[in-house]
């Protein structure tokens, strides 16, 4: 049985660096509001992206400078690291708070005279959006960030119009104003059917926080006392000797880091392991993306090196040649444009030299060859060699192994 190693990501200039970004002043006149809105936008440098990448957005409340870069930064340093794993980066959008805060992000009703969130929500989705939507390449996912009452606008969103975002990332909302009409309005919800994630954070400290605690806690154990629900994913981080201006920057890391392992996380080893007692093990895999489809927006599916990392070395290593020659011939499919999928040939070689299978174990590394050589032009001449080096190895070791 042959073993199958981890592909390390090699001749990668940029391992260790991080991408640059820039931040950009903007603003839109709005029709709805009867004002204009000041916006920073913290834009990824994808001048190294390839073509076709699109860039996912963020909307932030409150979005002056530092509440911006803070979210872009944080994003940023993680989207960077799990990028050879296809997650895409960020544009930030941060959207300024005028005099008119406290209208924009509360409803009005029987309690309050005043508040305009349906209008504001109204400025986002039929204004800010296709604004947005029309000047950068961007995916079918949005997500939201929102501290205190901005916070509690994005409930309202979440309750009301959730078709606005796909992930929200609320910190020390207001969910008890109006006699707690933001947690009776998510009593009329079934979360099965919202397909989102929801991070919600609250500290402790002070007389405010301890106040809006009490709608989160309210919250939690509405979720935690309903039928089971597979597709909301809300987590509630609790945070001691936090107070109410503290919870962003305390919890934020944690917050990007469960969403984005939601997103566009790899399932752990035992269930990927179980997957190969499915018929077919490609369509299997295939499936767990798929359904990401409809909390996601668009279609994601990891790229070649963590697909064979995390899905050929778990059937190679179990003993399952057939398994991995199924979900080889799916990748490349999809792969065939990406230089790097000559790998995906050279694990059904090694399959096939599990199956004492000669002949096709070297036909699958002259598919290699011919893979690399039509792509030739798309990556530079030292990642050609080293790949030409790795498949003529692979052929010596068949030789040699058929003496």
């Amino acid at each position: 049985m042959r073993n199958y190693y981890l592909v390390l990501l090699l001749l990668m200039t940029n391992l260790f660096s991080y991408a640059q970004q820039t931040l950009i002043k903007d603003s839109l006149k709005s029709e709805v509001l009867g004002q204009t809105r000041h916006l920073n936008l913290v834009i990824p440098d994808t001048a190294g992206m390839q073509p076709g990448k699109k860039l996912n957005v963020v909307y932030v409340l409150d979005g002056d400078n530092a509440f911006v870069n803070l979210v872009a930064s944080q994003i940023s340093f993680v989207t960077d690291m799990e990028s050879d794993k296809g997650v895409p980066a960020y544009l930030v959008v941060g959207i300024e708070s005028e005099n008119t805060r406290m209208d924009d992000f509360i409803t009005k009703g029987e309690y309050r005279a005043t508040g305009r969130a349906d209008l504001f929500l109204d400025f986002m989705s039929n204004e800010l959006f296709p604004y947005i939507e029309t000047r950068y390449n961007l995916n079918n996912h949005r997500a939201c960030v929102g501290h205190s009452l901005g916070g509690s606008l994005f409930m309202h969103a979440l309750c009301n119009r959730d078709s606005m975002f796909n992930a929200y990332m609320l910190f020390s909302p207001n969910l008890i104003y109006e006699k707690h009409r933001l947690i009776r309005d998510f009593k009329t919800k079934n979360p099965d059917s919202l397909h989102k994630f929801v991070f919600i954070a609250n500290g402790n400290a002070g007389e405010l926080e301890q106040n809006y605690l009490k709608g989160v806690e309210e919250l939690d154990s509405l979720i935690t006392n309903s039928p089971q629900i597979d597709n909301f994913k809300i987590i509630f981080e609790y945070m001691s000797d936090v107070n109410h201006s503290e919870s962003v920057p305390v919890s934020f890391g944690k917050a990007v880091k469960a969403y984005l392992g939601y997103s566009y996380g790899t399932p752990k080893e035992e269930e990927r392991t179980a997957l190969l007692g499915e018929e077919d093990y490609a369509m299997a895999v295939k499936k767990i993306y798929d359904n990401r489809r409809l909390y996601l927006g668009y279609q994601f599916y990891p790229e070649v090196y963590p697909l064979y990392n995390d899905w050929i070395t778990v059937a190679g290593n179990n003993e399952q040649p057939d398994k991995v020659i199924q979900l080889a011939k799916w990748a490349i499919s999809i792969y065939q444009n990406d230089f790097s999928h000559y790998i995906m040939y050279l694990a059904m070689s090694e399959a096939y030299m599990d199956k004492d299978d000669v002949k096709t174990a070297l036909k699958a590394c002259d598919d290699a060859r011919r893979a690399v050589g039509l792509l030739r032009e798309t990556v530079d001449p030292q990642t050609y060699e080293y790949a030409l080096e790795e498949i003529n190895t692979l052929v010596d070791e068949i030789k040699q192994a058929e003496k």
